[in-house]
């Protein structure tokens, strides 16, 4: 397949509302759990609930950010491709060279940035 429909696609894919909807509800958790301490102060719930209602906002909103990335994840694995000369991965998800990733810069050179091999047919 082509480099540059492999890389929209998977842009595509990590786009969709069920590959981040894990973000909305860790943020929702976090949300939550201060709603309720604030609820339980005003109602004079004991004490010893606050600890544990910011504790179960906080376990909500990591396994929702750990299911994102993980996910991420199966998503690269299922869409990488790697430099035939160096086997260096070219989905890296990496956007600090200038916001392009080693895909994006293996696409407008046609060399992998990494060894600076050739990888796409002429």
């Amino acid at each position: 397949e082509d480099l540059a429909a492999v890389v929209a696609k998977y842009r595509q894919e990590n786009r969709r509302p069920g590959q981040w909807i894990g973000l909305v509800t860790g943020i929702g958790g976090l949300f939550a759990a201060a709603l309720l301490a604030f609820v339980a102060e005003q109602q004079g719930w004991p004490d010893a609930l606050g600890p544990v209602i910011v504790a179960g906002g906080w376990v909500v909103a990591l396994a929702s950010f750990v299911a994102v990335w993980r996910r991420e994840g199966q998503l690269r694995a299922r869409h990488q491709l790697l430099c035939p000369a160096c086997n260096v991965p070219l989905l890296d998800g990496s956007l600090g060279r200038g916001g392009m990733s080693r895909a994006d810069l293996a696409i407008a050179t046609g060399n992998c940035p990494v060894c600076a091999e050739s990888i796409l047919a002429s």
